[in-house]
């Protein structure tokens, strides 16, 4: 098991070079596959130039290697190496650092980059550089098994590791250009016990190898690298320092019992751990404020007072043993549960002796009699004390009252001056704490836009959450009125919609209105077919039509068929619609423009139907109380012999839509989708997209196996668009339209159509552009 530290001590503001020392912290999924990165890099030329380079280098590498798709199959395909995705990345990063200072017109020579370039995983350590930094291995001695016999126990000791510096090997010094910044690649496995230390040239210039070699196999990795930092600070200000250490620690807890620790200043009593908590009191002292209260070092004296009654018999020399701070007897969840019985029963009845007491006083006249009375006696001593303050004051000389009076006016002045100023340094303090959330949310923003431009939409995300909390804590307040606020929240509106992928469709054409048809015109569904649009109309008893080229919109009605509904409109093969009637169907001849009823035998009750749908000349009907769908071929008499699709049953009961492509779809209310393939559960799974799905009402589906699924959600006026797998592409999100209430599809013309209220609106279908 290995483990890094960093090493970071900059120099003054007047040196004339930017370093960084970057370490990633990736999830454990992605370490497990890809490990941990690290750079090191001090970049010898303009500072804000400079800067600018490391941090692209940085965040372009961090990229470029994590979001590597070899990275994502090594899991599956065991021949890939990690070697091998980290000299892509390299390869890939070097091209985007020469690109980047081209178009940032950066002029810098090769020679200015000290840069340190690794990943370790799986125990293998890969590494690339430039420059002038270096780099060190720590390893064990064989030639000692051979020196022990002659040498004493505590020299024994001192020769057990030794140091090679292998940079001079790998180190990158005549690069003559930035696309051959990382060139070569050293790899190698971390032996058992061995320390490796990645450096700038500055930091082995002032530390022995001595002492490199006894902080680094004497301490774990952080320990080390305070104890350097402790070492180095009182160096040169104008010298910065950095390092990386790894180091595999398996078995470094039971090692350390029996070395000796590293010590500035050794003595009898010191052990590692003392060492440790004496250099973060150190740290701790350094960093407290001027005139803090230490609180750990007076808590030290009564428990060490209370330590000393327990145990009277210890003494300095007791050995510490961390298994029995561990392993502590558990408690009974039955003693817990009574506890917590006791405590609600107490409170029972005290909050019962509070009620009687109450309801006591209230019931008691002599409780009121006595009140009135104390009362009383309040507002006489009032009226006493306010007569003799009178008495008193008219008593006074003339001299006396002005002293007295501008006494006391001055500090009726002073009373309200220090109120005043009180509820003014509030107010500044809440607009200094809005203005510092304001800014937060800015760099936040900021940080979004690069997550953007690299194509980190996971990270984006968990900013936006952030910044969405920062939001909350502005509440109602003059701020919120500012220009300065408006900005962030619109920019804030237009990441979300950035990052959910929506278009804004705001003022769609409206092709036709059939209120100018029929004033009662209430159309529920909407459908197309050969360049015509149908809205069917079950209180009118009617079937708008239009025709879209020349959006000329006609009404169909036929007085001899009883109708009480046209619900669930399925175009089939030969042009016709079918609508679902009570107990019957209403048959739409698109050619002619004719309708007629249609017998279907439905073997269970007309409520239990939730949906229907076409494909070629059948049709299905989904029971939501059965979870069934029954397929329904045509015949001479109608649709009368079904046969039952569903094989592998699920929960039907908020399934809201069904479309079928040889595959039937089945869409829930909370946007789930189930997917069967001849009466089978196939595995499929639809995106999350945000905001979630709710109020899903319809699903749609391209005939074509490439092609797309598409989900409506009307009461929200947004269409979802997926790919066939279930891949989240895009959103509209109609604005400026109320009463939504269906949508129909014409992908060879690359529209789409939505119906509200009695019109129909048209817009361009942009992904079928992409």
């Amino acid at each position: 098991m290995y483990k890094l530290a960093s090493i970071f001590s900059t120099a003054s503001s007047k040196t004339k070079t930017a370093c960084e020392v970057f370490i990633s912290q990736p999830d454990a999924n992605k370490e497990a596959l890809a490990g941990k990165l690290f750079i090191l890099a001090e970049i010898e030329s303009g500072k804000a130039d400079a800067l600018k380079i490391i941090n692209f280098l940085v965040n372009s590498l961090n990229h470029n290697y994590y979001q590597n798709e070899k990275v994502i199959l090594r899991e599956r395909i065991s021949s890939l190496k990690i070697e091998h995705i980290f000299e892509s990345s390299l390869a890939k990063t070097n091209k985007d650092l020469a690109d980047f200072i081209e178009k940032e017109k950066i002029k810098i020579s090769p020679a200015a980059f000290n840069i340190t370039a690794g990943v370790i995983c799986d125990n293998e350590l890969h590494f690339s550089g430039a420059g002038k930094n270096r780099a060190f291995l720590i390893y064990k001695s064989r030639e000692d098994k051979f020196s022990r016999q002659a040498k004493n126990k505590l020299h024994e000791e001192e020769l057990k590791y030794k140091i090679a510096e292998i940079s001079k090997k790998t180190a990158n010094l005549n690069a003559q250009n930035l696309t051959k910044l990382f060139s070569d690649v050293i790899s190698g496995p971390v032996a058992l016990g061995s320390v490796f230390l990645f450096s700038n040239e500055a930091l082995p210039e002032y530390l022995s190898h001595n002492q490199i070699i006894d902080v680094l196999t004497k301490l774990p990795p952080l320990g080390a690298a305070e104890q350097i930092k402790n070492l180095l600070e009182n160096i040169n200000s104008y010298v910065s320092f950095l390092g990386i250490i790894i180091k595999d620690t398996t078995g470094f807890a039971e090692k350390t019992t029996s070395e000796k620790p590293y010590l500035k200043q050794k003595t009898n009593n010191s052990t590692p751990l003392a060492n440790l908590n004496a250099a973060e009191e150190k740290t701790e002292k350094l960093l407290s404020p001027s005139g803090a209260v230490n609180l750990n070092r007076w808590l030290k004296i009564p428990l060490a007072f209370i330590t000393k009654i327990k145990n009277p018999t210890i003494t300095k020399e007791k050995k510490f043993f961390l298994k029995e701070q561990i392993f502590v007897k558990r408690k009974s969840s039955w003693e817990f549960i009574k506890n917590i019985g006791l405590i609600i029963k107490k409170i029972a009845i005290n909050i019962f002796g509070f009620i009687v007491f109450i309801f006591g006083k209230i019931i008691d006249k002599n409780f009121w009699l006595r009140a009135g009375g104390k009362i009383k006696l309040a507002i006489s001593k009032i009226k006493t004390s306010a007569l003799g303050f009178a008495a008193w004051f008219k008593a006074l000389d003339k001299k006396n009252k002005i002293i007295f009076s501008t006494a006391a006016g001055c500090l009726v002045i002073l009373v309200i001056s220090l109120s005043w100023t009180i509820f003014r340094n509030k107010v500044v303090e809440k607009r200094a704490n809005l203005t510092a959330l304001i800014q937060n949310i800015e760099l936040k923003q900021n940080q979004v836009e690069a997550d953007f431009l690299y194509g980190n939409e996971d990270d984006a995300k968990k900013i936006l959450t952030e910044i969405k909390d920062i939001f909350s804590q502005f509440g109602d307040n003059e701020i919120t009125a500012s220009d300065e606020y408006k900005k962030i929240a619109q920019k804030n509106n237009e990441q979300l919609e950035k990052i959910r992928h929506a278009t804004i469709i705001e003022n769609p054409k409206e092709i036709a209105n059939f209120f100018n048809l029929n004033a009662g015109a209430d159309p529920l569904n909407l459908s197309y077919i050969d360049g015509k649009l149908y809205a069917s109309d079950s209180k009118q008893k009617s079937i708008y039509t239009v025709n879209l080229k020349d959006n000329l919109a006609t009404v169909i009605s036929n007085g001899e068929i009883n109708i009480t509904a046209l619900d669930y409109p399925s175009p089939v093969k030969n042009g016709n619609i079918y609508y679902l009637n009570n107990n019957s169907l209403v048959e739409l001849n698109s050619k002619d423009g004719k309708t007629s009823q249609t017998t279907i035998n439905i073997p269970v009750g007309r409520e239990n139907i939730s949906t229907m749908s076409g494909y070629s000349s059948k049709l299905y009907l989904l029971d939501n109380k059965n979870n069934q769908i029954y397929r329904y071929k045509n015949s001479a008499d109608g649709f009368r012999s079904y046969d039952k699709l569903i094989g592998d049953i699920k929960d039907f009961s908020q399934a809201v839509s069904l479309a079928i492509d040889g595959d039937v779809y089945i869409l829930n209310k909370n946007g789930v989708v189930y997917k069967y393939l001849s009466g089978k559960s196939e595995e499929f799974n639809i995106d999350q997209i945000d905001p979630l799905l709710t109020e899903a009402d319809k699903i749609m589906v391209s005939p074509e196996e490439e092609g797309f699924i598409y989900i409506s959600e009307v009461k929200n006026n947004r269409l979802a668009v997926f790919d066939k797998t279930g891949k989240f592409l895009m959103q509209y999100k109609i604005s400026n339209l109320n009463n939504l209430k269906d949508f129909s599809i014409d992908e060879a013309a690359k529209k789409i159509y939505i119906l509200a209220g009695s019109s129909v609106y048209g817009f361009d279908a942009t992904h079928l552009n992409k």
